[in-house]
């Protein structure tokens, strides 16, 4: 043997044949540490491990080539349903078409262009034991409940046109338009939907069968009217399943995310406070009703300015209902809530006023389903229509020390109107033929003097020397001792003003020495 010198440097040739070339690695260099070992004499040779199968890899440099074979089952190629690339890896073209063919695969094995051995492969694909199903989602539908019609017929959408079921059925299950029922049940099962256009939840659909061309619209029209109950945190969903009539392939669900969202801000829309409402409460000093009775009553609307203009023309509120009710949690004890109809509301005392009191009150829009949003809020506070002077009651003494001094305790009073200060009683006028009931106590507020009930009272401490009698005459005893200084006394004073107030006040009694 011996080496050529052509300057071939990776082929060995025969002395016998100068033609054929065979491949040959460069020559290996020992690690020089071995010979030196040797060399001194050392008892043993110095080992070193190399593997030589890398040299061998590189003599030969072999390659696969991978093909699919037609191998038929009847008239079905089953190797139509995979595809391999040139370093084998191998994929299925139809995911669920191709559960139970075996396609064939054959390898060789190739140095160079000179295929050196073959094999062949037999791949058995199988289904997964769970089939999760194919499912396609439509976008989500969004619909504002106050622009929902009552019968629902504008609140339609067509989902799932042609495009969307070829791309996403009929590509992937690899079958033809044409064919669906070939595999599938085409009458499908419902799920989320309710039916009926009075329900408390209308919401429907109309299935047609699947497109089959192009441009065809949208084969399931999702339906809702304005009872649809508003899902303001997660999306509602209505399925329409076709259940596959072939083992091998999968159900087909087509799912319809819908959202119905309320728009009705009114909190942000409604006309501002009008000038009855004072730190956020709305005063109620008492209305004329029925034309000479007066009631601690108000109309709530009237504590927003030009509210009855602005409902009119609100019209984004149409599938709510705007009623005022009571804040729940909040006391509203003695006070209740007259009237539906939000025009008609009043907010009124079950008893006379003998102090203030206040409510909470809710601007509440009520959907036709029955859910209540409250929009707005504010405090309601009744005041006193009335006030009361209470002027002191100066008495002279006569100078007997037997004889006792009189004066009038409602002589003294005046009750006034707190809204004008006009003088509605007059006490000084009780006995006068005119009464004391003035012209403003009838016609502002329908009184008369029956209307008035007063009761008097001495302060703790003042009865040694004096009294009051019913009618409000009070009463100075000297007991045998002249008046040399200043007696003084204190009557309270409650009035009853109709079914309307009842208030309190203090006049001052000083009877004084004679002059």
């Amino acid at each position: 043997m011996e080496r050529a010198n052509n300057g071939c440097k990776r082929h060995y040739h025969p002395a016998s044949c100068s033609r054929s070339h065979f491949p040959i690695a460069p020559p290996y260099t020992l690690p020089q540490r071995m010979y030196q070992k040797y060399r001194h004499g050392a008892a043993e040779p110095y080992i070193h491990e190399t593997n030589l199968a890398i040299y061998v890899d590189d003599i030969f440099d072999i390659t696969y080539a991978f093909t699919a074979e037609e191998f038929l089952n009847g008239e079905v190629n089953q190797s139509q349903y995979v595809a391999i690339d040139e370093n084998g890896v191998l994929s299925l073209t139809n995911a669920y078409g191709s559960v139970g063919m075996k396609p064939l695969i054959k390898v060789d094995a190739k140095y160079g262009e000179t295929v050196l051995a073959t094999a062949y492969l037999v791949i058995d694909v199988k289904a997964q034991d769970d089939v999760d199903g194919l499912t396609v989602t439509a976008e989500t539908l969004n619909f504002n409940y106050s622009k929902l019609t009552a019968k629902g017929e504008d609140n339609t959408a067509k989902v799932f046109d042609f495009a969307t079921v070829k791309a996403e059925v009929y590509d992937i299950l690899d079958i033809a338009a044409a064919d669906f029922g070939a595999y599938y049940n085409t009458t499908p099962t419902i799920e989320g939907a309710y039916e009926g256009d009075h329900s408390i939840m209308s919401v429907g659909v109309n299935v047609a069968a699947l497109p089959t061309a192009d441009g065809e619209e949208g084969f399931i029209t999702f339906r809702i009217n304005n009872k649809a109950l508003t899902q303001l945190e997660e999306p509602a969903e209505v399925k329409v399943t076709y259940a596959a009539t072939n083992a091998n392939y999968p159900d087909v669900t087509f799912v319809i995310p819908y959202v119905v969202t309320d728009d009705c801000d009114l909190a942000n829309t409604i006309p501002a406070y009008s000038n009855w409402v004072e730190n956020d409460e709305y005063l109620v000093i008492g209305r004329m009703h029925s034309g000479n009775d007066y009631e601690m009553a108000g109309f709530l609307f009237n504590a927003y300015t030009g509210f009855e203009n602005w409902l009119e023309s609100a019209t984004q509120i149409a599938n709510h209902k705007l009623s005022f009710r009571f804040k729940e949690g909040v006391d509203h004890t003695g006070i209740k809530l007259d009237g539906t109809e939000i025009l008609q509301q009043k907010v009124m005392l079950e008893k006379p006023w003998e102090k203030e009191m206040t409510c909470t009150v809710e601007l509440v829009a009520t959907l036709e389903n029955g859910e209540t949003h409250a929009v707005d809020e504010f405090n309601v506070r009744f005041i006193n229509p009335f006030s009361m002077d209470t002027p002191t009651l100066e008495i002279t003494d006569n100078g007997s020390e037997k004889v006792g001094e009189t004066g009038n305790v409602l002589s003294m009073l005046v009750i006034r109107s707190s809204s004008n200060n006009d003088v509605i009683y007059n006490g000084a006028n009780a006995d006068a033929a005119e009464g004391a009931t003035t012209d403003a106590g009838k016609n502002d507020f329908g009184l008369e003097d029956s209307n008035f009930k007063f009761t008097y009272s001495l302060a703790s401490g003042e009865t040694n020397n004096f009294s009051v009698t019913s009618d409000g005459t009070i009463i100075f005893d000297p007991k045998g001792s002249p008046v040399v200084k200043d007696w003084n006394a204190t009557v309270d004073v409650e009035v009853r003003i109709s079914n309307l107030v009842i208030m309190t006040g203090t006049v001052n009694v000083v009877v004084k020495p004679a002059q």
